[in-house]
């Protein structure tokens, strides 16, 4: 994965992955971008499904399209800036919130 956008599989997976971001490091170094870039896609589908500031339908739609873009079923660009926009800034975890707020603005790129 040698064209890794800056800061996707650094600074973006640091701030919504929590602990993962940490245990990535055991992993041989040849398997880190694949499974750092597995588990951002995965943050993304958990990330789109707990938006509840959108109503069930949208975030189901945006789940589906995710898929689909994953699977190679359409190239159509993903354009998930209102359910960035819908996220809710925890005081428990700030860092956490931007972060998922980045990552559906920087789908495109994982």
């Amino acid at each position: 994965m040698s064209d890794n956008p800056p800061g996707l599989l650094g600074e973006l997976l640091r701030d919504v992955s929590r602990s993962f971001y940490l245990t990535l490091r055991v992993l041989p170094s040849a398997v880190r971008p694949q499974i750092g870039l597995a588990y951002l896609l995965a943050r993304t589908t958990d990330t789109i499904a707990d938006t509840e500031l959108v109503p069930v339908a949208q975030r189901l739609e945006a789940l589906r399209l995710l898929a689909s873009r994953i699977q190679g079923k359409h190239s159509q660009p993903l354009d998930f800036s209102d359910l960035a926009r819908a996220q809710a800034m925890p005081v428990a975890s700030p860092a956490a919130s931007h972060g998922e707020r980045v990552l559906l603005q920087r789908i495109e790129e994982a």
